[in-house]
């Protein structure tokens, strides 16, 4: 804490607040004896302030009373103060480690709560899956693909995976019905098919009239392929949609003579 003179009067009017150290506050002092043996009387207003300047207190100090005596008046001011102002505990430094300790094994003990919490989880994920696929399973081994179809969306099955599980038994039309993006993967498994189920494949597909016009090309490709229809695969040649297909087509020109048009 420290003081600050306000005003001083004599002389007249107000003045500029003004810190109190030693070296004024004895000049201060010896003027205020020295105008009380005059028979003068000054009149201070002391302002009482903190160390972070904040203004607490303000009272007033004359050299009228004979045994005035402005430093034991100070003295006792600060003594007040000291006091009256409230206790700041400084921890020390045991407690200060002792807390640090606390915070890191409570971060610890919440991460550790964190990963459990996850591996808990995951493992329950885990089960669940497993419990969903064996009821696939059980569906698929009874030949029941539609009820398939529903488990699957029941769990949250994406078309493409129910449209794979369709395909993966051959069942076509409903693996285009249930995801119409679906072709490629019907036709790649058709072409691994032999001659005989492929055409049959092929013309359930046609019938079914599931696929667009410019989709079907790629069905009636296979069909003229399958049929030897030559001068319907020179016309839609650019209509290929394999690699595959196309040296299946190379290889018929070939063995039908049709060396110009193998070249192509």
């Amino acid at each position: 804490m420290y003081f600050k003179i306000f005003v001083l009067e004599p002389p007249t009017g107000e003045q500029e607040p003004q810190a109190l150290t030693d070296e004024n506050l004895q000049k201060i002092t010896d003027y205020l004896k020295s105008e009380q043996e005059k028979g003068q009387f000054v009149n201070l207003r002391v302002g009482v302030y903190d160390e972070n300047d904040n203004l607490n207190e303000m009272f007033f100090v004359s050299n009228k009373d004979q045994n005035f005596d402005l430093v034991e008046l100070l003295h006792q001011k600060s003594l007040n103060f000291e006091k009256q102002a409230p206790k700041i505990k400084v921890k020390s430094e045991k407690e200060v480690k002792s807390k640090q300790k606390e915070t890191l094994l409570f971060i610890v003990c919440f991460i550790i709560l964190i990963v459990l919490a996850f591996v808990l989880f995951m493992q329950h994920q885990k089960q669940v899956k497993l419990s969903q696929d064996l009821t696939i399973v059980q569906l698929e081994q009874k030949a029941d693909y539609d009820k398939v179809a529903q488990k699957m969306q029941d769990f949250g099955k994406s078309k493409n995976e129910i449209a794979k599980m369709y395909i993966e038994h051959r069942e076509f039309s409903k693996a285009l019905k249930s995801d119409k993006k679906a072709l490629t993967g019907v036709l790649k498994e058709i072409d691994t098919m032999d001659g005989k189920d492929q055409k049959s494949a092929l013309e359930t597909l046609k019938k079914a009239n599931i696929v667009s016009k410019k989709e079907s090309i790629s069905l009636d490709l296979r069909l003229a392929l399958l049929n030897k229809d030559i001068d319907f695969l020179k016309k839609n040649i650019k209509s290929v949609d394999s690699q595959a297909l196309s040296d299946r087509i190379v290889k018929l020109f070939i063995d039908e003579k049709e060396y110009a048009s193998a070249n192509e």
